[in-house]
């Protein structure tokens, strides 16, 4: 089966690194014109991408002022971190009944490979990385509609990643939290699921309180 992809989807593809780590800073336009020169398509393949990435939540279009670079502020870092909370706490629950031994292989090669990331300060692909770890396990819950839900907000997850941080924030819990998570996974105890979930994640609730505190 050949699987074909509009220009659109092509131009996303480029585009939506870009956002996640901050390569396009947050606020910035992007304009029709300068993308399709750099693309080098026509105005239309990059309006219908523009309305790619709104709809992923990267992009806000502006009626008579054009296409921003979403910045997120507060409290939408408080809202995903709830929405991630409730859904990776049902799912790594129900993932643990049902993942396999190839499985927990898989996720420990991520996670291998996620400090192999760290001690060559890649964070482009550390992140990406972590955002595999989670949703792999979210699909092993085999529970359909938390996979789509949690799909739809896969894309603004990666790019609070993104956001800038002091240096040093948090960067020796990265991989130690994730082998535990692996490990609580493998436990069945659902107490320590729910405690390793709360401790991954609560970097963008730590996030969020510090933008508040800066009045953003």
């Amino acid at each position: 089966m050949i699987i074909t992809h509009s220009l659109a989807e092509l131009i996303v593809k480029e585009l939506r690194p870009r956002i996640w780590d901050g390569q396009i800073p947050a606020g910035n336009r992007l304009t029709e014109m300068d993308l399709a020169q750099e693309f080098q398509v026509s105005r239309s393949s990059v309006r219908e991408a523009l309305h790619l990435l709104e709809h992923e939540g990267l992009v806000e279009i502006i009626p008579r002022k054009g296409a921003f670079v979403r910045r997120y502020t507060a409290q939408d870092l408080e809202d995903l971190y709830a929405a991630r909370l409730l859904l990776e706490t049902y799912a790594f629950e129900e993932a643990c009944h049902k993942i396999t031994e190839e499985g927990y292989q898989d996720l420990m090669h991520i996670v291998a490979s996620m400090e192999q990331a760290f001690v060559s300060d890649d964070w482009r692909s550390l992140g990406d990385l972590d955002l595999t770890l989670h949703f792999t396990v979210v699909q092993w819950s085999g529970n359909a509609v938390i996979i789509r839900l949690y799909d739809s907000i896969r894309s603004p997850i990666r790019a609070s990643m993104g956001i800038p941080r002091p240096e040093g924030w948090r960067r020796d819990l990265v991989v130690t939290e994730h082998r535990e998570l692996i490990h609580a996974l493998r436990s069945g105890d659902t107490e320590r699921i729910r405690q390793a979930v709360t401790a991954n994640i609560q970097d963008g609730k730590i996030l969020a309180q510090r933008l508040r505190e800066t009045g953003q």
